[in-house]
């Protein structure tokens, strides 16, 4: 039984190497999958596992702080937060649309407004660097550590402490902590 199609590829493979000798008429033919060159799907396959584990690494990189514990007091309550990269400091955005975070060395932070006080601006924060000189004179309710404004306030006044000003504006949520945490 003769079948044509065999001739056809045997003497196309013939011609087929015989041409490629030549450069002009090698870039003309079509060149089929051999041992040098790997198939598309694999490379495909590859640059898909590879994206992939890309994008497994990316939200841990972004969710690495996370919610935290304990991190802030407004009104003697204790808040946690979830860390975010975010700086509002070029915005232009007026002063009274950010609540006021008092930044002390040694404690957690102090808060001016949390969700559902009537002054919350949404997470917003311009932070205060605040340098306490007597904290024993300036803990009014013997807590141990600054937790209220009216307390910050009150040390400012008598001497106790000072605002060194404005160092950072970004937005974080802050969240009530859970009765079983605090």
């Amino acid at each position: 039984m003769y079948t044509g199609a065999v001739d056809f590829c045997a003497c196309f493979c013939a011609v087929q190497g015989f041409a490629r000798s030549d450069p002009y008429v090698a870039k003309q033919i079509p060149r089929f999958w051999g041992k040098r060159k790997e198939p598309p799907l694999r490379k495909l396959t590859i640059l898909l596992a590879l994206v992939g584990a890309a994008l497994l690494l990316v939200p841990g990189t972004a969710l690495a702080k996370g919610v935290s514990g304990p991190a802030i007091y407004v009104d003697g309550q204790a808040y946690r937060t979830v860390g975010t990269p975010t700086d509002f400091s070029e915005t232009g955005a007026p002063a009274h649309s950010f609540d006021i975070i008092y930044d002390i060395e040694g404690q957690m932070n102090v808060a001016t407004a949390a969700p559902g006080d009537t002054d919350y601006n949404g997470g917003r924060w311009m932070v205060h660097a605040l340098e306490v000189s007597d904290l024993d004179s300036a803990d009014t309710n013997d807590s141990g550590d600054l937790d209220s404004a009216a307390e910050i306030e009150a040390a400012l006044a008598n001497g106790f402490a000072v605002d060194n000003g404005v160092v950072k504006y970004f937005e974080c949520p802050i969240i009530k902590l859970p009765a079983t945490q605090r």
